[in-house]
This record gives structure tokens, C-alpha cells and sequence, in this order.
């Protein structure tokens, strides 16, 4: 069976990693584009999600319009 380590372990090690001050601080133009693919990624995926529940975002807008009001 495998072990998981509890998520705070995960970001304990993460927050020291990101850091220690001993690591270089520079950033390349690799490092940028990395950033602007991630922008994009996340742009595109907010998209994806959008338009394959459209339909229940419509219906749920839909219900609270046409329902009759007090």
C-alpha cells in the first residue's frame, strides 16, 4: 500500500524550497515563456470548462429568469 504524504507536508516543502535564499534569482527567457505558456494554458482551460457546461450554466440563468417573481 502505497503512503501519502499529508498535503501540508507537501507544501511546507515546497514554501522552503521556493525560499531558500541560496538559490540564484535569475530568470531566463526560458523561465518567461514558461509563465506565458501557463497563462495561455490556463486561459484555454477556463474556455474548455465553460463551453462544456454551457448548457447547465444556460438552464440554471434560464430557470431564475423565467421563474414567476413575488
Amino acid at each position: 500500500m502505497a503512503r501519502r504524504f499529508p498535503p501540508l507536508v507537501i507544501v511546507c516543502c515546497l514554501l522552503v524550497i521556493a525560499t531558500d535564499p541560496a538559490q540564484a534569482q535569475y530568470l531566463d527567457p526560458g523561465a518567461g515563456s514558461i509563465v506565458v505558456q501557463a497563462v495561455i494554458a490556463g486561459v484555454l482551460g477556463v474556455a474548455t470548462v465553460v463551453k462544456l457546461y454551457w448548457g447547465k450554466i444556460k438552464g440554471l440563468l434560464r430557470r431564475r429568469s423565467d421563474s414567476p417573481k413575488s
